[in-house]
């Protein structure tokens, strides 16, 4: 579940330029 989801996130773009709100969404999915 988290793999697809990393991939999900590195299609969009969610890498180093926004750590933060990747770090945030990985958060949120965890807690889902």
């Amino acid at each position: 579940s988290t793999s697809d989801a990393h991939g999900v996130y590195e299609r969009l773009g969610f890498k180093a330029s926004t750590d933060g709100r990747y770090m945030r969404l990985d958060r949120a999915v965890s807690a889902g």
